[in-house]
């Protein structure tokens, strides 16, 4: 049996059989808690930028997901700023983040209310880890990163 090499690509042969695949697609995955927080949502630009509030829905420490959509067009940069209501979380977070579609089936009807996060501190993605985890009930789940 062969190992997978850092091209993604590779065969497995058991009993003579050569079995073999191509480039694999790996995506992160990440667990989004329920989070009911105001977010202000802010146009990256210098003049007079934009901004709006939206209630949120949930959080993860790759995005958050806005009850109405924010009015920005998709994959604009937006900054996101917003506090937990966990106290030993005292910092409020100011997130560089994409406006991405967002929806239950995939086809984007609900617009843009996904804000992805796009280099997020590691600090900042730690600390939301733990509060997902804690609001989950998944203790030990903020070391797995």
């Amino acid at each position: 049996m062969t190992a997978i090499g850092s091209s993604l690509s590779g065969a497995i042969s058991v009993g003579g059989a050569c079995a073999t695949w191509g480039p694999a697609i790996l995506a992160a995955v990440s667990l989004f808690a329920p989070l009911a927080i105001v977010v202000e949502i802010r146009e990256e630009r210098p003049d007079n930028p934009r901004r709006a509030f939206r209630l949120s829905r949930s959080v993860a420490d790759s995005g958050i997901i806005l009850e109405r959509p924010a009015p920005f067009e998709v994959d604009q940069p937006v900054t996101a700023t917003f506090a937990l209501p966990d106290p030993s979380a005292r910092e409020s977070f100011c997130l560089r983040a994409l406006v991405a579609l967002t929806d239950s089936d995939g086809d984007g009807s609900e617009g843009g209310a996904h804000l992805v996060f796009t280099d997020a501190p590691t600090e900042a993605r730690r600390t939301i880890i733990k509060y997902v985890a804690g609001r989950l009930g998944l203790p030990g789940a903020e070391s797995r990163r």
